[in-house]
């Protein structure tokens, strides 16, 4: 868990403070707080100080005292441009991988050691890196200037593949941990919890928020 996330809101001129995982915020979340509250106008809304805000984000574990409710689940995609598969070819294999130009996250436990599965069999393999970048928007934008294969969140790959712009790599393999993982809404618990904490992480469950796969 991110400690960033969850520090207290000191400011008491605020309104309770959402944190988003950054790659996450950028193509998902920020759009769905937006018309929640364009929904919400008009309506006359408490305002609390201070108080527990709420974190958005990929989790491993939740820390002690705190509170997580699933959200959804999210995988990683390999995607590249056609023009680029002309260039240089459609990898049949994950093995194949390892002689394309590869653009992948390059930070904690992401990195060149790939475990990626189908229903019958899974392979553990070694990616030597073209470049590596820590957004997952970046490594997309380095894929849409033919820059190599891409291994992105779907989240962050789906507008450009409904677009045509790319086309997923070996589709039928899935990743593992960890790329691979939970969307979580992590806040403290307790009878002070904001109503609007809960309204919103009601409405980011019943909305089909987390669309991630």
């Amino acid at each position: 868990l991110a400690p960033p996330f969850l520090q207290p809101a000191h400011d008491a001129g605020r309104d309770h403070v959402v944190g988003l995982d950054l790659g996450h915020g950028q193509h998902v979340q920020a759009g769905l707080a937006q018309a929640l509250v364009e929904a919400r106008q008009g309506l006359a809304q408490r305002r609390r100080h201070g108080g527990a805000p709420l974190a958005v984000a990929r989790v491993e574990r939740v820390a002690p005292g705190l509170a997580a409710r699933p959200l959804g689940k999210m995988r990683y995609v390999l995607v590249a441009t056609p023009d680029f598969l002309q260039q240089s070819g459609t990898p049949g294999r994950p093995e194949d991988l390892g002689k394309q130009s590869c653009i992948y996250l390059g930070y904690g436990a992401f990195g060149e050691y790939w475990t990626m599965q189908t229903a019958n069999e899974s392979c553990r393999i070694r990616i030597p890196a073209r470049l590596t970048i820590n957004n997952s928007a970046a490594i997309l934008a380095a894929v849409l200037q033919n820059g190599g294969i891409g291994l992105v969140p779907f989240f962050t790959a789906r507008e450009a593949i409904l677009a045509g712009q790319v086309v997923q790599v070996l589709p039928e393999w899935e990743f593992c941990e960890p790329y691979a993982g939970k969307i979580f809404a992590v806040y403290t618990p307790g009878r002070h919890l904001a109503p609007k904490i809960r309204v919103f992480i009601d409405y980011l469950v019943s909305a089909g928020a987390i669309n991630l796969h």
